[in-house]
């Protein structure tokens, strides 16, 4: 593509003189963040058995963020956010002991103020597509209307009972939140264009029509960006009872189990989008899929309908075994159910995205459709649905997010086993391992999609090819959230650790892990949850594989020492070391929306080809120059050889996180230096430190280099077109035989960095 510096130079000049618009820098960007923290404390020892403590705390930060660009993906530095964010937290704490009882009474109030911004002056955003990479410019696509304010209040109260060889705790807990949150994607709008050359034209009398629009806008106010009422404004509870049991079955076994009780509810009811769940859900669910060879189930999801109050049943149960009565071999272990929290921006989605509030539009140039996208650099002045379908703009229309009748907070279970042991010179031996299983994991579903109707040809990648329409045009997505069983993960762990002796104490452990999941649910909304998870068969129809959170190999290793001398001094020295096999990513095709026409994104799974004869290359030109299909194959082969998990799986579809990064090796130094100041019977110390992170960078600036694949995704091979049959895809290649166009590196954390440290530790007795 176009990204010279010239070219984008130019593009720069253009933008400044015409729309009068700075796009900011694209050779470097700096990031920022500035905070101020308060913390204060009372306590109070009322008498013998009751004390109260009264603590409060105050954090305000302003964070600017411009994105990182990598080798797939150019930023201009004005794409990014600025986010000042503001939150106090109270707590009163009252603790009562008795000779057999105890209580525990938590009072708890939090705010959170959080007003994300994109940064420069207004302005639309605009993507374009530049061969398998893409440029970015304009205001951040997300940052655009986006404000949230929450207040939580919550009781926790425990109440102890020491009987013998038990010890009872009974409690609750109650949390209340009330949410205002104001999300509206694209608000100043979003153009997508095919090429640089594409979107230059803007600058001429001839320009071209843009490829794809998008727009989220408020349909209850004309307010464009911050301060509108389209927002999510809700409460939600969440109520937990539990009890339980430490009994001391012997004097070298301890038996613990419980059983909690949580019940989340929504009092608030959503508004109600009559006609979607009249007409719009009998048509969705009335669509045969004939991947999965059934019809669309919505499981009972209604406009205006959260999930319904269940009660979610925790038991759990856990021994400790002192085997050999000295406390130098240890058995424990545990199994129970746990249900984590929901991040209230996931159901808030159901109370903003109803077809009433937000509106939307996600607009396709094609030969197909009349309505060409003509390019507007006025922010609060964009078109809305009307502009392409005509008409006035239909109600309801936009997103819809929508969760199954009987949907679930996320649930697993878990079991562990672990054995410690004393070994010769005070060294600890510990082994452990741990399984989980989910029992309700939740997925997302996209509705709003033709079902596929054929299937690829041309070779052995038969996969199913999905257009570009959609079944309802006045919507964009039609999610609905449910939950699934799927996915797993275990991990083991050897340590072998030396306790503080003479100055000196230290620790190794190596742990391996792997971890399986549909869908890892990594953003905010809804919808992200399925636009960007790499498949094969449609987003709709994810395969078991590898997680982003798969750990695979650790090594952590901790050495330290500490010298006191001349009865005034002393001075320690500690290494951290932490090694980590790469991040897991996948390898997709680069403009795979000719052949998944679910979503604009490009995340279909590549075909990885054994021979040359399994990939429909044809030629292209670059600067005057035609790169033949038999040189693309050359270099393509190459790479395929030179990368360990594509040469393995020739001839098969590439799997979502098949791949891994190679293995990352971390160390951190700290020196410290006491100065001992004895005042009567105490010890006053002056300490200072330094610490260096990532103190082999300093070494050499190839080590202590953290990579990262944008998106987790790589676009390896380019889909040109599919051909006249509509089945038969055309790709090129314009990589290099180089496994380093895949990796990025990350800065900061890339970077050797340095800190000092002073701390005054008040009288510490030196008995």
């Amino acid at each position: 593509g176009n990204t010279s510096p010239g070219g984008l130079d130019t593009l720069l000049s253009s933008l400044r003189n015409k729309f009068g618009y700075d796009a900011g820098a694209y050779e470097s960007t700096t990031k920022e963040l500035t905070s101020n923290k308060i913390f204060a404390r009372l306590d109070w020892n009322i008498n013998k058995v009751h004390k109260l403590m009264l603590r409060h705390s105050y954090t305000k930060s302003v964070a600017t963020s411009p994105y990182t660009s990598s080798n797939q993906r150019l930023y201009f530095s004005n794409y990014g956010e600025s986010f000042p964010s503001t939150t106090n937290s109270t707590a009163l704490e009252l603790k009562s002991n008795w000779d057999k009882y105890s209580n525990n009474l938590i009072l708890g109030f939090t705010s959170v103020r959080d007003d994300r911004n994109p940064l420069g002056s207004n302005f639309p955003t605009v993507v374009i597509k530049d061969g398998p990479g893409e440029i970015y410019l304009g205001s951040e696509a997300f940052s655009t209307a986006n404000q949230l304010n929450q207040d939580i209040f919550s009781l926790n109260d425990n109440f102890s009972i020491y009987k013998g060889a038990h010890t009872i705790t009974v409690g609750a807990n109650f949390e209340f939140a009330h949410s205002y949150n104001l999300f509206i994607r694209q608000n100043y709008g979003q153009y997508t264009y095919n090429s640089m050359a594409d979107f230059m034209s803007v600058f001429t009398s001839t320009p071209v029509s843009a490829y794809q629009f998008d727009r989220s806008y408020s349909m209850v106010d004309d307010v464009v960006g911050d301060g509108s009422e389209a927002a999510a404004k809700f409460n939600s509870i969440n109520l937990g009872l539990y009890a339980q049991d430490e009994w001391w079955v012997s004097d070298n076994f301890k038996l613990t189990f419980g059983l909690r009780l949580n019940m989340p509810m929504w009092p608030t009811t959503p508004r109600e989008a009559t006609n979607f769940n009249d007409s719009i859900i009998p048509k969705l669910e009335a669509k045969y899929d004939p991947v999965s060879g059934s019809n669309y189930d919505l499981k009972g999801a209604r406009s205006g309908q959260m999930p319904k109050t269940q009660i979610m049943i925790d038991p759990r149960i856990g021994f400790n075994w002192d085997v050999l009565k000295d406390k130098t071999f240890q058995v424990r272990g545990g199994a129970g159910i746990f249900t984590s929290r929901l991040p209230l921006v996931w159901p808030g989605g159901a109370y903003t995205n109803n077809g009433m509030t937000v509106g939307g539009v996600s607009y396709r140039y094609t030969s197909a459709t009349s309505t060409f996208i003509p390019f507007n650099p006025d922010w609060n002045n964009q078109p809305t649905y009307s502009f392409f379908y005509g008409g006035k703009d239909p109600i309801p229309q936009g997103e819809i997010n929508i969760f199954t009748e009987d949907f679930k907070y996320p649930q697993i279970a878990r079991m562990n086993l672990g054995i410690d042991k004393k070994l010769p010179w005070g060294v600890v031996g510990t082994v452990e391992f741990m399984y989980t299983k989910n029992l309700n994991n939740i997925i997302y579903y996209n509705y709003n999609i033709a079902p596929a109707t054929k299937q690829m040809t041309g070779g052995p990648d038969n996969r199913y090819i999905y257009g570009t329409s959609t079944n309802i045009k006045n919507y964009s997505y039609i999610m609905v959230a449910d939950n699934t069983k799927k996915g797993n993960s275990w991990n083991f762990t050897v340590q072998l650790s030396k306790p503080y002796t003479k100055g000196f104490q230290g620790s190794i452990a190596y742990s391996y892990g792997q971890a399986k999941s549909l869908n890892d649910a990594l953003s905010s909304q809804n919808s992200s949850q399925w636009r960007y998870v790499a498949n094969v068969n449609g987003r709709n129809h994810l395969e078991l594989s590898r997680s982003n959170f798969d750990m695979g190999h650790r090594l952590m290793a901790f050495v330290g020492y500490k010298k006191e001398y001349a009865k005034h001094f002393a001075t320690g020295l500690s290494l951290f070391y932490d090694g980590i096999s790469g991040k897991p990513y996948s390898f997709v095709y680069g403009n795979s929306r000719v052949i998944n026409g679910e979503d604009g994104n490009d995340y279909a799974l590549i075909w990885i080809p054994k021979d040359m004869s399994e990939i429909n290359l044809v030629d292209y030109t670059k600067s005057g120059v035609v790169i033949t299909k038999e040189q693309q194959w050359a270099a393509l082969n190459e790479f395929i050889e030179g990368n360990s998990y594509l040469k393995e799986n020739r001839g098969g579809y590439a799997v979502r996180n098949g791949a891994r990064l190679p293995f990352e090796s971390y160390l951190d130094v700290r020196v410290l230096q006491d100065f001992y100041i004895n005042v009567g019977k105490a010890r006053h110390t002056l300490q200072l430190t330094l610490d260096i992170f990532n103190f082999l960078n300093l070494l050499n600036k190839e080590w202590g280099v953290h990579r990262f694949v944008t998106n987790d995704s790589y676009k390896l091979i380019n889909v040109e077109k599919l051909q006249a049959d509509g089945t038969t895809p055309e790709f090129t290649y314009r990589g290099t035989t180089s496994q380093d166009q895949v990796r990025n590196v990350s800065d900061p954390d890339s970077r050797w960095r340095m800190q000092i440290g002073i701390r005054y530790i008040f009288g510490s007795s030196k008995d």
